[in-house]
């Protein structure tokens, strides 16, 4: 760390100015020193010292730093006037570790030079400048050798800075050690040295992790990785896993056939784990009647054998790696030439049904012969005997034998034509001889059919037909399947006439399944008739199977509106509001959609269209379109109304309205004055005049009654109530 010291043999800027303060401000003076020391990392504001008890100069003072040291003020705190000195900062003494300025006393005219020393703390650790080293060391490096590596950095100084270096994990066996040295410039240098033998077909590498440590309490630390490859040299021979091996060769084996291999492995790598075979020729098999390949040991017949000449060879082969001075080994080999059965058995096969075909009913049962074997060998003593297998079949066929001369094939398992229809049978017969000679012959063997299968309706149905379709109509195909074949496939169909069906609506066509009409159909009685149709094969004997399909019949305008009732008697009040609803007729149709959508209408005649009604066409409601007068206008109204279908088929139906009287009219006299004389002395009784009324209501709203209202306060006259007929009632003198 450079650190920024005063010098003794120049003047600083600022000693100038403080004798320029001087020369403008004379006194004794002289020069004093204040020398402070303060560890870095203290708190801001942290208590460095008093310029006044360490001079015994009092202040005010004037500061004059280094004009360049634009720092200073701000890392220290200098009260002027009592000389305390405080950090500014925390300080960091990897960043400066020393401060200098002059302090002049205003007062005394004294100079006094304030120094500042930063004490290192352990606040840092060692850092190496690479978090991996690699090296690369032989194998038969030599103990003690020695290998640089970088050390480790530590920006504190002193005790602080790095003390030690230790191989914490990875130093498998104790390989390597840390030895240190103390350089020049005072910096720590480690050195990894070998330790240990070391092996590369043992620990081909380290990773060795190392940590340096400082001379702090507790120390801090910082770590590397050195990974060290250990390179190979060619120090293993080759070894066979065998020290002897043997093998068996038939005297009839072709040139190239392979006899066995030898196998060396060596623990090097590179070149100098490269294993190269070879036969040595000048101790065994000079005549060459084996190779040996020399990469990967397969030995091999390279020349004619003869059992009768040469029954065991006894070869010398060696393995060489292809190091700079190769390492060799040897193993023996000995080669038994065998005999040779040179004779093939003979396989003779009878199917035992009718035809002698290669063929099996799908309804054999367990243990039913199917065929028998015979089989001979030509050859004499343990060769001439012979053993049958079976393979392929799916477990379905096995072999029955009383003297291994004669085998039978037999079912073992059920058969089914349907899922398996044929069957690759190999038939193996192999001979007791040394080496064992085999011959197979392969039997497609057919498993005929027998009806067991019922016939099945392929997909589903849901046809639609209109109810207007001609007899003969065709409505939809019907298709079946039979799994069995042949005559056991044939499927005839027919019509089951069941309950809640209409069987007598419809035919099917026996070899087609064609359906169709053969009555007429009506969509009123059944929308969705059901049919039962039955698939039968031809087997022996038969199987059949039925399904029920539903026929959508489809509207056809056959139909009229239907008034229920046909005749409508409604009574309405003369007084009721235009718009008031009278009556509802009603028609019902049994087709359906528009077919079955009514409407309702009043016929356009002129006399309908005097009525003072209306019709609403979707509700049959007859409503009124004028004010109605019972005293003035018909009291009764005939008419009739129609109802017509989306189809423009109709019906018609009567209504009568009659006209409800209201007491809406007042009685009226006519004339309205009936002079009239009477002489006195008149006797009581005497009908002197006959007033007369009428009125525009009818019935009860129409019958009156007739009372004397004013004129009459003596009561000399009366009227007859029901006949308006005036007569005196008392003595006129």
């Amino acid at each position: 760390m450079t650190r920024r010291n005063s010098r003794t043999d120049m003047v600083p800027p600022w000693t100038l100015l403080a004798c320029l303060f001087l020369l403008l401000h004379p006194t004794n003076s002289q020069s004093h020193e204040a020398t402070f020391q303060t560890e870095e990392g203290q708190a801001v504001g942290t208590y460095i010292g008093n310029i006044v008890e360490a001079s015994g100069i009092t202040g005010p003072f004037y500061l004059s730093p280094d004009p360049s040291d634009t720092q200073l003020l701000q890392h220290l705190s200098i009260d002027e006037h009592t000389g305390v000195i405080r950090s500014g900062i925390s300080l960091d003494r990897e960043t400066r570790d020393f401060y200098e300025l002059l302090a002049v006393s205003t007062s005394q005219g004294q100079v006094v030079t304030v120094k500042v020393q930063v004490l290192d703390r352990n606040d840092n650790n060692p850092i190496f400048p690479q978090s991996l080293y690699q090296l690369e060391l032989s194998e038969s490096t030599p103990v003690g050798v020695k290998r640089n590596i970088d050390s480790a950095q530590d920006a504190d100084a002193g005790v602080l800075g790095v003390q030690r270096y230790e191989i914490n994990s990875g130093n498998i066996g104790n390989a390597f050690r840390l030895d240190a040295r103390r350089g020049g410039d005072g910096v720590l240098y480690p050195e990894l040295v070998v330790s240990n033998p070391l092996d590369k077909e043992t620990t081909p590498e380290y990773n060795l992790i190392i940590y340096a440590y400082d001379g702090g309490t507790p120390p801090r630390s910082g770590s590397t990785t050195v990974r060290v490859t250990v390179g190979d040299v060619n120090d293993n021979q080759p070894i066979f896993t065998q020290s002897r091996y043997s093998a068996e060769v038939l005297e009839n084996a072709t040139v190239g056939t392979s006899v066995l291999d030898v196998t060396a492995s060596d623990q090097d790598e590179g070149q100098n784990g490269v294993i190269i075979y070879g036969i040595d020729r000048r101790q065994s098999d000079t005549e060459e009647f084996f190779a040996i390949n020399s990469e990967t040991g397969v030995i091999s017949v390279n020349k004619p054998l003869d059992f009768e000449d040469r029954s065991v060879h006894e070869l010398i082969v060696y393995a060489r790696d292809n190091g700079t001075q190769p390492e060799r080994t040897t193993a023996f080999v000995s080669v038994n030439v065998l005999d040779v059965n040179d004779n093939l058995p003979t396989i003779d096969i009878t199917f035992l049904n009718e035809n002698q075909s290669a063929s099996v009913s799908e309804g054999a049962e367990p243990g039913d012969f199917v065929a028998r074997i015979s089989v001979s060998d030509s050859d004499n003593g343990e060769n001439v005997n012979v053993n049958v297998t079976l393979e392929g079949g799916d477990g379905r066929f096995g072999l029955t034998t009383q003297d291994n001369i004669i085998y039978l094939v037999v079912v073992a398992r059920p058969l089914d034509r349907e899922v398996v229809p044929n069957y690759q049978i190999r038939v193996i017969a192999q001979d007791s001889g040394a080496p064992p000679l085999t011959v197979d012959r392969t039997i497609n063997l057919q498993v005929t059919d027998i009806n067991d299968n019922a016939p099945e309706f392929v997909g589903s149905y849901a046809p639609s037909l209109s109810e207007a379709a001609p007899i003969g109509t065709s409505v939809f195909q019907l298709t079946a399947r039979d799994r069995d074949i042949g005559v056991n496939a044939e499927i005839t169909f027919s019509i089951l006439s069941t309950p809640g069906t209409r069987s007598d609506w419809f035919t099917v066509d026996p070899a087609s399944g064609l359906i169709t009409t053969r009555a007429i159909v009506d969509r009123e009685i059944d929308p969705s008739p059901r049919i039962t149709i039955d698939a039968t094969d031809h087997g022996t004997p038969a199987m059949s199977t039925t399904i029920q399909v539903t026929v959508s019949l489809l509207d056809f305008n056959d139909n009229e509106p239907i008034f229920n009732p046909t005749f409508y008697n409604a009574t309405v009040l003369e007084d009721e509001d235009v718009g008031h609803c009278i009556v509802q007729v009603s028609a019902s149709d049994p087709d359906e959609g528009v077919n079955g959508q009514v409407t309702y209408s009043l016929p356009p005649t002129p006399i309908a269209r005097q009525l003072p009604f209306q019709i609403q066409p979707a509700t049959g409601w007859i409503c009124m379109t004028q004010a109605l007068d019972h005293d003035t206008e018909p009291s009764r109204y005939d008419f009739s109304v129609t109802a017509k279908d989306g189809g423009n088929l109709d019906a018609t139906a009567w209504v009568s309205i009659f006209i409800q009287d209201v007491n809406d009219n007042h009685p009226e006299f006519y004339p309205l004055s009936y002079p009239a004389d009477v002489q006195e002395n008149s006797p009581v009784g005497l009908e002197i005049v006959t007033v007369s009324a009428s009125d525009r209501d009818s019935g009860r709203f129409a019958r009156l009654t007739y009372r004397i209202v004013s004129g009459n306060g003596n009561g000399k006259f009366a009227i007859n109530a029901n006949t308006g007929e005036n007569s005196t009632f008392h003595d006129q003198s």
